[in-house]
């Protein structure tokens, strides 16, 4: 009767809890049921220790071998069903929250969490003794860089798998991983500030940096102003010429009006890919300086002009579409009637109508069964250079620890992503190509490449993987002269059509088993990105 009513009051505490996710009101309670259970514990003991006696065989009773094994087995069935209520009970007494097993747990992941702040305070304390300039700076900086490698780093990564283990419900598992999130990011703070301390230079070379990245910022912009105002000037003469406004100049036509709005596309995005890395670096060098209201400035006004573009390009395809959409809808269409004529006998034979009579209007289209008849002059033509890309990358520093790791990884994944070390900034490096990002690596004492993005890091390969999915959805096109395709071997393959043969596909290359396997592995490499 006592276990059914305590195993009653547990079930109503944790239906309770269920409701309310951070109901703490009912801790006492679970604590006063735990109290109980202990003091009961020694009944249940006392009742154990009798159904063994009961059990055992005795030489002195009365009762016959058959009846003394129906008691035995009347005790037992009795002792296990009391200990399986029992044990049921103690089960969902520990389940519940504000319990004394889900206090160890709470206990265990706290003191984890302290022995990792401790390290940290510990690091803090050798950075502060670390005088600027003194002989010593640099040994205690190696100290504490030693100490966040070996005991800081791994307790962070073991801290996320002992909140798995210690959680007690998801929102507590929600709670300890946010715990355990702020503490890697103080550890990456750490690491920045050693790093910063270690290639730390003079405030007057910061300001000169900030204050040359911010001029050709402005240039980049006035440049890129003038093309974007050109296209928008195109825009207002062509809208002119719509409404019969005269104007001092021809009003482009529509295809002139496409042509600027490729123009305009292309010229943006050669700047665009300048002007991007260059607000990273001055982000950073802004945040050393202590002038962080500059850069939010120059995003803003980017994405201002970045705006202006899409606008002014918009317009200028408005007219295109329009004239396109008409073009589709004038387009003839046959009539065809449902109706079958049945063949009725005859006795005269069926004559051939006149030519003259039959009125079939051309097809709209080409017809799939037609063929064009080829010219007989071909035009002359160079042939068609298709560039493979290649993700090989060869160390610029052999002895360079981080460099060679890089190459490694880099040569070793399957993303395609071009790699360029920045000279004279160690750990800087530039990824991709159609849409670049200049980058600050970091190699860890597990020989593992962790790439700074935004606030935080994240791991090389994974980055890869990522960066070239978002190039993948971007076309790139080059063009080659004479002397450029022996400087691209080392970053691709060039393979050339065969122009002016009856197959236009015809490979002019020696390589056609490579041109079509990369040409597969393209593929496939865009459906997975989709």
């Amino acid at each position: 009767m006592w276990i059914a009513a305590a195993r009653n009051a547990a079930e109503d505490l944790a239906k309770a809890q269920a409701e309310e996710a951070d109901h703490e009101t009912d801790f006492d309670e679970v604590a006063e049921l735990e109290d109980r259970l202990t003091v009961f514990g020694t009944t249940i003991k006392t009742f154990r220790d009798l159904s063994e006696g009961a059990r055992k065989p005795s030489a002195a009773s009365s009762y016959s071998s058959q009846t003394q094994n129906a008691l035995e087995e009347c005790v037992k069935q009795k002792s296990d069903c009391v200990t399986r209520s029992w044990d049921e009970l103690l089960e969902t007494v520990d389940g519940l929250r504000g319990s004394r097993k889900d206090r160890e747990k709470e206990l265990r992941f706290r003191d984890a969490c302290d022995e990792i702040s401790t390290l940290l305070d510990r690091v803090r304390e050798i950075i502060a003794a670390a005088d600027p300039g003194s002989p010593a700076e640099q040994d205690l900086l190696r100290s504490a860089e030693d100490l966040l490698h070996t005991e800081a780093w791994p307790r962070a990564i073991a801290l996320r798998q002992c909140a798995a283990e210690t959680a007690s419900s998801p929102s507590v598992l929600a709670r300890y991983l946010e715990t355990q999130r702020q503490i890697q990011d103080q550890i990456w703070e750490a690491f920045d500030e050693v790093e910063d301390r270690r290639t730390s230079v003079d405030r007057e070379t910061l300001l000169k940096r900030f204050e040359t990245g911010c001029a050709r910022f402005d240039l980049l912009v006035e440049e890129v102003s003038r093309v974007v105002a050109d296209a928008a000037a195109a825009v207002t003469a062509a809208s002119a010429a719509a409404v019969g406004v005269p104007g001092g100049k021809a009003p482009p036509t529509d295809s002139e009006c496409e042509a600027i709005a490729l123009d305009l596309d292309t010229r943006f995005a050669l700047t665009s890919r300048r002007v991007e890395p260059l607000l990273e670096r001055i982000e950073g060098v802004a945040r050393r300086v202590g002038d962080g209201a500059r850069p939010v400035e120059m995003a803003a006004r980017w994405k201002g002009i970045v705006a202006w573009k899409d606008g002014v390009k918009e317009e200028l395809l408005k007219r295109t579409k329009a004239r396109r959409t008409v073009k589709k809808s004038a387009l003839p269409t046959m009539v065809r009637s449902r109706t079958i004529a049945l063949a009725t006998p005859s006795s005269t034979p069926p004559t051939t109508p006149q030519r003259s009579a039959l009125t079939i209007p051309p097809p709209p289209y080409p017809s799939p069964t037609s063929s064009p008849t080829p010219s007989p002059t071909p035009p002359s033509r160079g042939p068609v250079r298709v560039y493979l890309p290649s993700n090989r990358y060869v160390p610029t520093n052999p002895h360079d620890a981080l460099d060679v790791q890089i190459a490694r990884i880099v040569n070793a994944s399957p993303a395609s992503v071009r790699v360029q070390p920045i000279p004279g900034e160690p750990g800087r490096y530039r990824f991709g190509e159609a849409l670049p990002r200049l980058c600050f690596c970091r190699l860890l004492r597990d020989q593992q490449v962790m790439v700074r993005i935004g606030g935080g890091y994240q791991e090389l390969g994974a980055f890869l993987v990522e960066h070239a999915t978002l190039e993948h959805r971007i076309p790139t096109i080059r063009s080659f002269g004479a002397g450029e395709q022996a400087g691209e071997e080392h970053r691709g393959t060039v393979v050339e059509l065969a122009p002016g043969s009856a197959d236009p596909y015809v490979l002019a290359t020696k390589k056609p088993k490579q041109f079509a396997s990369a040409i597969m592995a393209s593929a496939r490499k865009d459906r997975n990105a989709d």
